[in-house]
């Protein structure tokens, strides 16, 4: 949570909210350089959700040289934490640096708990920038320290994460095997801390290991269901759509494409009291498909009108290419086949401009399939050729 330190003269002398979950323990180490009364303001993370907050003096006493070091580890690892925001790799290579500096005054501090947050926040930034060994390196790292500190949400967060890396996408090195058993240690310490968000996290992460073609939909499905009620339970509606929606779409590919528009309906719901457009624009798509996979093509174009109509009111590019692949299938099944191609057409141009490889070759694949039910042959070959390259 958001927390504030206040000084006599009602100057804000710190601000920290470092903690990445609704449920945990904000740390404020300060030294009084003036007598006087001295305030401590907490806030939830949003205006209408309730919390109960528990505000802790562990010591006031003469500050020691630990405790200077101390309180300036804090203040660098603030100003690191202020620049792993930026999105730019060189911002975050400046944050590292300052992680660096922090992780020395806190080892000097001999503060456990410092070293083991600052080198799982270390292996955050990594993380962002795709370097998945030294991100593993530094979760690993963390977790001692987090042990010998007591903080049990920490040990279990470096372990959900390493599973994270394991388990991404875009990791050349993702391994199912070496992800589960991480998600599996620190899933029961999750729910002995009574930290439903994070709980909920490891559940939908596991989940997503076998949402895919080579795993097991049945078991993603199960994992998604598990995760809706701490989901809930914390409030956190876009969490419970991202979830409906993934849990739609394992329906649809595990053969069960009325019970996946169903939940795909509900993640819409969700998404919307959010107002988060481009996950709207990306739902509606999704529903579009199932809709048409089950043969009802008008309502599929109609859905995918409504997305394509906010694809374009808020300028959502990225989402593009696969609206228009999909209004190519549905225009070449009715028929319209001059309509299919102009739209793979452009799913075509925008595969390019975003560098997609292997959605420019499905495109290309489908339009000279269309060009060859359409008796267009030569233009057929051509394309087939270049989707072949």
């Amino acid at each position: 949570v958001p927390v504030t330190l206040v000084g006599t003269d009602g100057t804000t002398l710190a601000e920290l909210n470092q903690q990445k979950f609704r449920q945990g323990i904000e740390r404020l180490y300060w030294i009084a350089e003036s007598p006087g009364s001295y305030q401590i303001r907490v806030r939830s993370l949003e205006k209408k959700e309730p919390g109960t907050y528990q505000i802790r003096i562990e010591e006031v006493r003469k500050a020691t040289n630990a405790d200077e070091l101390r309180v300036r580890a804090l203040k660098t690892y603030w100003e690191a934490l202020a620049l792993g925001v930026e999105s730019d790799d060189a911002s975050r290579a400046k944050a590292i640096e300052k992680h660096q500096e922090a992780l020395k005054l806190f080892n000097e501090a001999g503060d456990q708990w410092g070293q083991g947050t600052t080198l799982h926040r270390i292996g955050l930034v990594y993380w962002d920038m795709k370097q998945w060994p030294k991100a593993i390196d530094y979760f690993k790292q963390a977790n001692p320290f987090y042990q010998t500190a007591g903080d049990r949400q920490g040990e279990a967060g470096a372990l959900a994460d390493q599973g994270g890396i394991f388990g991404d996408d875009e990791n050349a090195d993702l391994d199912v095997s070496k992800a589960l058993p991480l998600f599996e240690a620190a899933l029961p310490i999750a729910r002995e801390i009574g930290d439903k968000e994070l709980e909920s996290r490891i559940l939908y992460n596991e989940a997503r290991l076998y949402n895919r073609p080579t795993g097991n939909w049945r078991k993603a499905i199960e994992l998604y269901e598990l995760s809706l009620e701490p989901w809930r339970a914390t409030g956190d509606i876009k969490s419970v759509a991202f979830t409906l929606n993934n849990m739609g779409m394992a329906y649809f590919y595990n053969g069960e494409p009325y019970q996946g528009l169903k939940n795909l309906n509900e993640a819409l719901e969700a998404i919307r009291i959010v107002g988060s457009r481009d996950n709207e624009a990306g739902y509606l798509c999704n529903i579009a498909m199932a809709h048409y996979s089950v043969g009802e093509v008008q309502k599929a174009l109609d859905t995918l009108d409504h997305a394509l109509a906010i694809i374009r009111a808020d300028t959502i590019e990225f989402i593009e290419p696969f609206a228009f692949m999909l209004q190519g299938q549905i225009l070449s099944s009715l028929g319209e086949k001059e309509l299919a191609i102009e739209s793979y057409e452009k799913a075509l141009r925008r595969m390019r401009q975003f560098g997609m490889f292997e959605g420019e070759r499905a495109a290309l694949s489908n339009m000279g399939d269309t060009y060859l039910q359409a008796g267009q042959y030569e233009k057929a070959i051509a394309t087939l050729t270049l989707a072949l390259r």
